[in-house]
């Protein structure tokens, strides 16, 4: 073989080495491209996953929010009334109202009433069973000047002494009476309720005079009180602390 034979066979075999080093290049290259394909289809997924846990947390975080505004305008109240008894001829009673606000802002008591019975059943009202009743103490916050004040032998009807404020979660205690009981009782039944002035949304406020002497006066949403019989909608907010079966010793 020709020196220039073998010449051209050393730059015939170089020139393969080359396409074969290119040809791995492009391999590589190939599988590297492919990888960060992968890569990048793995990181659109992931960032579409993260994507929809912050929109379930950002959903979560307006709930909360939402119900946490909501919650400062909730009114809610408990009320427990105690009988306090006084020996005497004839004896009295006191009723202490412990009342607690539940609310996340001060309310006020726009309505609270103190009744006494002879003897009490499911039902019993002044409207229905007026016999058993021995007294009615009927405060209110504000008191229209055509019914109120009013009184009679067996029932009060007038304002508050003092508006009574409840601060935000906290506990009030007022003491009402005293109350005469009739001579010769064994026995005597407590009840109390108390509507309060603040609502959710907006306020309630007197109506109308009560139905009978000894009842309620008409109590509704400020918003609702040229509709007839609008206290029979059930809009005010109020406590109940049922009645109780006191025994004279």
């Amino acid at each position: 073989m020709t020196d220039k034979a073998k010449k051209m066979d050393g730059q015939k075999l170089s020139l393969e080495i080359q396409l074969d080093r290119v040809e791995l290049k492009l391999k590589s290259l190939d599988r590297w491209a492919k990888a960060v394909g992968i890569l990048g289809s793995a990181i659109g997924i992931l960032v579409m996953v993260l994507n929809i846990w912050i929109w379930r947390y950002q959903n979560r975080l307006a709930k909360f929010q939402s119900e946490e505004e909501a919650q400062k305008h909730f009114v809610s109240v408990e009320l427990k009334l105690e009988a306090q008894l006084v020996p005497g001829n004839p004896p009295r009673v006191y009723a202490i109202a412990k009342y607690k606000n539940d609310s996340a802002r001060q309310i006020s008591i726009g309505m609270f009433g103190v009744r006494l019975w002879k003897d009490w059943s499911e039902g019993t009202t002044p409207l229905t069973k007026p016999d058993r009743l021995i007294f009615a103490d009927m405060r209110l916050n504000s008191c229209p000047s055509d019914f109120c004040p009013k009184e009679g032998t067996n029932f009060r009807l007038q304002r508050f002494d003092s508006p009574v404020l409840l601060p935000a979660h906290q506990s009030y205690e007022l003491t009402y009476g005293p109350y005469e009981l009739p001579q010769g009782l064994k026995s005597y039944w407590l009840e109390g309720v108390a509507y309060t002035r603040e609502q959710d949304d907006g306020a309630c406020a007197i109506a109308g005079p009560p139905l009978r002497d000894g009842g309620f006066p008409a109590y509704c949403d400020e918003q609702k009180l040229q509709i007839k019989d609008c206290y029979n909608l059930d809009d005010c907010k109020f406590a109940r602390s049922r009645a109780t079966l006191y025994v004279l010793p």
